[in-house]
């Protein structure tokens, strides 16, 4: 029964170019969700090494889903820390230092704020 809808589909999407064109879009989108999740992972889970190149294979839409994605964790573990304990030094490492020149280009101000806080907290 699965097979004959999915045959039904097929035929649609060879008869009609706005059917093809609405399923690439519907796919395309789906990626783009899905690219939010992946970053959410990537802030708590994943090594720098797979995660730039998994970002910079996703298009602008997705970018910006990743990014979103693992924003949300990061200010959450910052929030969430003690009094007193220093919120800068889990971005101190290289590996965050990677990720943010990849996914954040022009992050300067970010860098020298956070290195500021570094010596500041020493």
């Amino acid at each position: 029964m699965l097979r004959g809808v999915l045959r039904q589909l097929d035929q649609l999407e060879n008869a009609s170019e706005e059917f093809l064109q609405a399923n690439r879009n519907y796919a395309e989108a789906s990626r783009d969700i899905e690219a939010l999740q992946a970053g959410r992972q990537a802030a708590t889970r994943r090594r720098s090494e797979d995660t730039i190149p998994a970002y910079q294979a996703l298009r602008r839409e997705g970018q910006a889903a990743f990014r979103s994605g693992s924003v949300d964790p990061l200010i959450a573990h910052t929030e969430g820390a003690a009094f007193g304990v220093n919120k800068a030094r889990p971005f101190s490492n290289r590996a965050f230092g990677a990720e943010a020149n990849a996914v954040a280009a022009g992050n300067e101000l970010m860098q020298r704020r956070l290195g500021r806080e570094l010596w500041f907290r020493r």
